[in-house]
């Protein structure tokens, strides 16, 4: 395939952030976002696999809550409660309804559409349930005033969204309460506040519970300030954001990980999908494929897969492999690279080092299990190729035709930066030595000066929150700068401002907030997560 960079579009490139600092909750049904004097409640729903968000005003304000990111449990003078427990469609407020409430809403792939709100009103509630059409869907949310406070639910249907409502009053804020502490008591060693909000975010926001069928999907943000939120990338999911679900939820991880054969298998490899499984952007980014090798080693693991089950799974992910190899090496070809942007060459350094990392975490388990090595010697071929083929002028070359042309190139999204953290390299030898040079020299056009300078790439030019943590994964960074930014209210993005370190683009990302997690926590005793030659690590 020829390639003409100079007449590709970037279409999902991001736009600046116009609004921040939001408050933030959510729990595996729904996400809460309030800013001003709007609370924002959204879900998603299966029919048309979009994102459904009601816009609620005349019942709380930012202003209601202190501090600030992620909603606290609080309440006293300064501070409502809020009670959002991990597993049940709605929550609890500590404030009565005084008001009437002005509701709108939208729906979100990755625009905005708005929705014509009707309202029911039954005598199970004082406040009418509003409802949306979407589809043969009719998404809902209603309210019910308790004692001291209010509880809101959502439903498919007003019925069941005032049904939700009343067994959540019944149930009572108290016991909610419980349950919502007895599940918030796994963070209690993670004492900063940055680290477990984009914990939070990370568990919370990168999939959800259908309100429509009780199906489980894998989200790209259930928050809509995330550009493209409604859907699912399997390099978001699986490379950054599974070992934080993992560590601090490892029931729920393991219910996501069986999503990833069954949901998700059919269009593997592929750019993005619809949370339903379905392909919402097409074009091959064979990264997103090799991470399918790092599932199915997960799979083992956790008993989701039988180790022979995994064989016939990994026969499937090299016949399309071996579709995209060249014919003189052990080295494949992709369409997009790890920022979803077309590449200048076909043969992406990082990408091919991602498939011997993935293929090489597999194949250790495989060898074990089953004393098969096969996966194992072949995984040394790609890097003995990837060596000879894809190292130029003694450093690493970004992507190249390997037929003479190759450019010199980073994306923090894929950093070859990263090889160190993969175990691809010693960060000690004179090619990764090179390759840190360029990438910090001047010749790097996508290097940023500032008082947070980092690296951007054609995707966004502005510090990506990926270099940071990249760079602290593999040892040749200070993770004291990951610790002085202020991004958005100290929630991860994909883009900060070089002088102020808030965020620019791509607010509310769990890929981004676990990815810094990572990093954040890389030299923890009790909270630490690693990447190892054999699969996640929790010290």
């Amino acid at each position: 395939m020829n390639y003409d960079f100079a007449n590709k579009k970037l279409i999902t490139s991001p736009d600046r952030v116009v609004k921040q600092n939001y408050r933030l909750g959510a729990n595996y049904y729904l996400s809460i976002i309030i800013k001003e004097d709007v609370l924002e409640v959204c879900f998603p729903v299966s029919s048309g696999s979009t994102l459904v968000c009601f816009r609620v005003r005349g019942l709380v304000s930012e202003d209601d809550f202190r501090g600030s990111g992620w909603l606290e449990k609080i309440s006293g003078e300064v501070g409502i409660k809020i009670v959002v427990p991990p597993d049940k469609p709605g929550f609890y407020l500590g404030i009565k309804i005084r008001n009437k409430l002005i509701v709108s809403a939208y729906s979100k792939i990755f625009w905005e559409i708005p929705s014509r709100v009707r309202s029911k009103k039954t005598n199970w509630s004082e406040t009418p349930a509003y409802y949306v059409s979407i589809g043969d869907r009719l998404p809902s949310i209603a309210f019910r005033q308790g004692d001291s406070g209010c509880f809101v639910g959502i439903g498919d249907t007003p019925d069941r969204a005032v049904l939700n409502v009343v067994h959540l009053s019944r149930i009572g804020e108290s016991n909610l309460e419980i349950e919502t502490d007895n599940y918030m008591s796994r963070f209690e060693e993670v004492d900063n506040k940055v680290v477990r909000d984009n914990i939070l975010m990370s568990i919370f926001n990168s999939n959800s519970k259908f309100i429509d069928n009780e199906d489980d999907c894998i989200i790209a943000s259930k928050s809509p300030k995330y550009y493209v939120s409604s859907g699912f990338w399997a390099r978001d999911f699986i490379f950054w954001t599974f070992p934080v679900i993992e560590r601090y939820d490892p029931e729920r991880a393991r219910v996501l990980l069986s999503l990833l054969f069954t949901k998700y298998w059919k269009h593997r490899g592929i750019h993005s999908l619809y949370m339903d499984g379905r392909i919402l952007y097409d074009g091959f980014e064979s990264d997103q494929l090799s991470y399918y090798f790092l599932a199915l080693e997960r799979a083992i693991v956790h008993n989701v897969l039988t180790p022979e089950d995994t064989v016939t799974r990994t026969s499937q992910l090299m016949d399309i492999l071996i579709s995209r190899k060249s014919e003189e090496y052990n080295l494949f070809s992709t369409d997009l690279n790890s920022s979803d942007d077309p590449t200048t060459y076909p043969y992406v350094t990082f990408d091919n080092v991602a498939l011997w990392y993935s293929m090489r975490t597999y194949a250790l388990r495989v060898k074990d299990v089953l004393l098969d090595r096969t996966y194992l010697e072949y995984s040394e071929k790609i890097k003995e190729d990837i060596m000879k083929a894809l190292v130029k002028d003694d450093m690493f070359s970004y992507s190249s035709d390997l037929n003479g042309h190759y450019e010199f190139y980073d994306d923090p999204t894929g950093s070859l930066l990263l090889f160190p953290y993969l175990g691809f390299i010693d960060k000690e030898s004179r090619v990764f030595k090179n390759t840190v040079e360029w990438i910090k020299s001047d010749k790097n056009e996508f290097k940023i000066e500032g008082k947070f300078g980092g690296f951007g790439n054609r995707h966004v030019n502005q510090p990506w929150i990926h270099s940071y943590a990249t760079q602290v994964l593999s040892g040749i960074g200070d993770g004291s700068v990951l610790e002085n930014l202020s991004m958005d209210d100290g929630l991860s993005c994909e883009t900060i401002d070089r002088e102020t370190g808030r965020c620019l683009t791509g607010i509310h990302f769990p890929g981004s907030s676990a990815f810094l997690v990572q990093a954040l926590l890389y030299g923890s005793k009790e909270n630490g997560i690693r990447k190892t030659e054999r699969g996640i690590f929790f010290p």
